[in-house]
């Protein structure tokens, strides 16, 4: 999710849900990609109302919305993109770039690695000095291109890519 977007969505956001944030409720960012009114305890919550101190509708919604890229920075820096928020931005780069793009046999490193910036999967190619570092599929021999798009779609699909792309960042989500 990036500030456009979550701008977007909670410009979508209709009386009743801002009420109900002024009545205690969360507004919950689920799966990276839709906004959601359900308990401030929510581990997912990107807006509580004990962090405003208005009960004026038009007032905290306007105070959101000038807050609205703080508020998904902040987010972002506690919490990972979900598994299906990120299966669905590297889906994307796939079909756009092509599986052997993310691929690459033991000990090489592939044309693109993936990266994640706040809310949002970036590409690295060769030319960028973190490139070596990104995650991308290894493979453990030279494959045709369909069996390499199938071993790349299913690395994406068992999880194994988000689960490195979780060991990358261990460190800033639980220390």
């Amino acid at each position: 999710m990036n500030t456009d977007g979550f701008i977007a969505l909670l410009n979508q956001l209709n009386d009743d849900d801002w009420q109900a944030i002024i009545a205690g409720s969360g507004l919950l960012l689920v799966d990276d990609q839709i906004l959601k009114i359900g308990p401030a305890t929510a581990h997912n919550t990107i807006v509580h109302s004990a962090d405003y101190s208005s009960s004026d509708l038009s007032t905290i919604k306007n105070n959101v919305l000038s807050d609205a890229e703080q508020l998904l920075a902040q987010y972002y820096l506690r919490h990972p993109l979900s598994q299906t928020g990120f299966n669905r931005q590297v889906d994307r780069y796939i079909k756009k770039h092509g599986a052997s793009a993310f691929a690459a046999i033991y000990g090489n490193i592939p044309q693109y690695t993936l990266f994640v910036d706040g809310g949002d999967v970036i590409l690295e190619s060769s030319e960028s000095p973190r490139h070596r570092y990104g995650v991308y599929c290894e493979i453990d021999q030279s494959l045709t291109a369909s069996a390499v798009e199938k071993q790349v779609n299913q690395w994406l699909a068992n999880g194994e890519a988000y689960q490195q792309y979780l060991a990358m960042n261990v460190c800033r989500y639980n220390c």
